[in-house]
Parts: structure tokens; sequence; C-alpha cells
């Protein structure tokens, strides 16, 4: 040890020998040492924790205001295009082409919902829809639907199929 101490400055010398437990003062010193590190490793820990949710909540207010603004822009080109006669539409949409993209309004429209069938009601309900794996063929089932009064309808008996929900979609704007 003392070879080594012939390279060290005082300080470090010093600072080693608080590592030396030759007495049972110096052990308990180091208990005291441990138990004042734990305390301020917890400390940080929360102060950390702390800073971490600070800035979450600015992130999320952030992103909620910048949301805010996009909607209200989208709801005012979303009425131009709606106020715009000159505009032929499809079927679902509209859209007009400008220099930095297109604009799209979507028309508010109804769609049906894939129901949660069991392999029974499948097999019963629906025999010519079953797959190989036995689960609806949503794909085609929903061909011979119809939507009226927001119910779904078998389109060749106009049979109610109550097991199938229409939701609601609303219209909206989207920039591409």
């Amino acid at each position: 040890m003392q070879e080594q101490n012939n390279y060290l400055t005082e300080e470090e010398t010093n600072e080693l020998q608080q590592y030396q437990y030759n007495s049972d003062l110096l052990i308990d010193n180091a208990i005291e040492r441990i138990k004042t590190i734990d305390v301020e490793i917890a400390r940080i820990k929360e102060l950390g924790e702390q800073k971490i949710q600070q800035i979450k909540d600015t992130v999320e207010l952030k992103i909620a205001k910048l949301t805010k603004k996009k909607d209200w822009d989208l709801f005012n080109l979303g009425s131009i295009i709606d106020a715009d006669n000159n505009i032929k539409p499809t079927k679902t949409q509209k859209k007009k082409d400008f220099i930095s993209g297109t604009i799209i309004r979507k028309f508010a429209t109804e769609k049906m919902i894939k129901p949660k069938l069991t392999e029974k009601d499948i097999i019963n309900k629906f025999p010519n829809y079953k797959r190989e794996k036995i689960e609806l063929n949503w794909e085609e089932l929903k061909k011979t639907l119809h939507i009226k009064n927001g119910k779904a309808f078998t389109k060749e008996t106009n049979e109610l199929i109550d097991c199938v929900e229409v939701e609601f979609v609303p219209a909206r704007t989207e920039i591409k």
C-alpha cells in the first residue's frame, strides 16, 4: 500500500483511506455513507421521474395545440371543397389538386362492422360464407348486404341481419 501511495496525491490517499475498513468506526462511517448515497440516488430518481413527466406533459400539450390547429385547417379546407360547385364529386368523395397537395373530402357514410361470431353461429347463420378455417367470409357476405336506416339487411330477401352492426363514419378531409 505504501508503494501505491507514492503515486497518489494527498487528496487521493485520504479518499482511499476512507475505503479501508480496519476498525468498527470506519465500517460504521461506510454504512452511513451508503445510506446517504441511497437517499441521494432515490432523490435523483424521483427528480428524474418528475422531469420526465414534466417533459411528457409539455409534449402532450404542444401536440394537442398543433392538432387543434390542424383540425381547424382541415375543417376550413373541407368547407371550401364542399362549397365549390365546380368540383365533380364521385360516389364517396370530392377532391381538388393544388401545388402543395390534394384536398380529399370524403363524404359521411355508414360502414358495416364485421361481427364476432362463434364457429356455430357462422355454420348456422352464414353457411355459404364460411371458410375452411370456419371463419366468416366477411368480404363476400358484405357484398350481399345493404344498409337501411342504420341496420344491415340482405339484398336478396331484405332480411334484417341483427348481428352486423352499422357504424356511422363522419365526413373528413385528408391532405395527400
